[in-house]
């Protein structure tokens, strides 16, 4: 007998979701923002990186053959890919599968409004490793596109991947550089390698471009209930040119009191902003040029004082915490997971390669372990 989930009947086996909306199939799109709060945020940027699927999972365990259907949109003409992770307890297999006939994601206007033009949905089967053995399941959706998870069908009951008392769970807050969009496998941005690596389950905010301190992501942050908090915070608003010192502190700091209105001794690490030369000591915006490098923008203001570099955020960081007081909050400098002597995977200046990515997995791993005491 032929068992099919389709709908809101998918709802359990998706992870990272915050809430959803039914797309152009007939499926779910997961978000990342509920939609009360994404909406505070008019902006056209926002909404199509929160709509991407970065740290989004299918995730199940089977005991036979499963086909997954999900379509997927894209707006900038890369390819896509799933990373698809199968284990038993005494294997694990790891391959990826291309995206094929990707719908087509537009702006409708500078407010956030979209169209998704129909896609083809992507097939993708999936056994067990071993014929009627119990294999448990994470099928990584692709990070920089939108996915539509249409169904899932077997030949018998596939049950949805349930999260242990004993889970750790780990929110994490940040731009790009987290979202991964230098890197083209999903399962290797470095907070997808951390969780894989440490066990722990992910509810991932990393937003390209808009890691702003807004406070209706500070309120998500709030409501999820986590047992380690971190945010990358700075590369985003210098390079938004976004905030000057004046808007900064204030506003880091109503960010971190939303959180701990709900969650009072969850132990939250502020990252601050990974070595990035260009804007070490030059304020934003950033730009690409001709040779499709991000530069700074050249400022002519007459008086400029209270302009955000990386290197100002640091020090600001640094004194919101010292003046905060709060035994469960930290800061760690972010140059120690991508320092100054490792800026040449910065190929465009600004985002890391995958060599630089898999340095600043490797590194945070280490330091999340020992801050976690696993």
């Amino acid at each position: 007998m032929t068992v099919k989930y389709s709908g809101p009947e998918l709802k359990p086996f998706i992870t990272g979701m915050a809430d959803y909306e039914i797309g152009p199939l007939h499926g779910i799109i997961a978000h990342k923002v509920p939609k009360r709060w994404r909406t505070q945020i008019p902006d056209s940027s926002f909404c199509w990186n929160e709509m991407c699927s970065s740290g989004i999972h299918v995730d199940m365990i089977i005991r036979g053959p499963v086909r997954l259907e999900v379509a997927v949109y894209e707006q900038f003409g890369w390819d896509h890919e799933f990373a698809i992770q199968r284990s038993d307890g005494a294997e694990v297999v790891c391959h990826t599968v291309p995206v094929v006939d990707a719908g087509i994601y537009k702006d409708v206007d500078d407010a956030g409004g979209c169209a998704l033009t129909k896609a083809t949905a992507t097939v993708i089967d999936i056994s067990p490793i071993r014929e009627s053995t119990l294999t448990h399941v994470s099928v990584v959706l692709p990070h920089r596109a939108i996915s539509e998870i249409i169904a899932v069908t077997a030949d018998e009951a596939v049950l949805p991947e349930a999260v242990s008392s004993q889970d750790i769970n780990w929110t994490h807050y940040g731009s790009s550089i987290s979202q991964g969009v230098s890197v083209h496998n999903p399962a290797k941005r470095w907070t997808e390698v951390v969780s894989h690596q440490l066990g722990l389950c992910l509810y991932d905010l990393s937003i390209a471009g808009n890691a702003q301190l807004d406070a209706p992501v500070a309120r998500s942050i709030a409501t999820k209930e986590a047992d380690f908090i971190t945010c990358s915070i700075g590369i985003n608003l210098v390079n938004a040119d976004s905030m000057r010192e004046r808007s900064f502190v204030p506003a880091l700091h109503g960010f971190l009191d939303v959180i701990r209105d709900r969650q009072p001794t969850t132990p939250i690490m502020l990252i601050s902003a990974c070595a990035c030369p260009i804007h070490e000591t030059v304020p934003g915006p950033t730009y690409l040029n001709e040779q499709g490098k991000c530069v700074a923008a050249r400022r002519d203001v007459e008086c400029d004082d209270g302009a955000l570099t990386l290197q100002r955020t640091r020090e600001l960081m640094s004194r919101v915490v010292h003046a905060r007081q709060d035994p469960h909050l930290s800061l760690l400098d972010g140059r120690s997971l991508l320092g100054d002597a490792d800026t040449q995977y910065l190929e465009d200046n600004l985002h890391p390669n995958e060599a630089g990515t898999k340095l600043i997995a490797d590194r945070a791993a280490l330091v999340f372990r020992k801050f976690l005491k696993l």
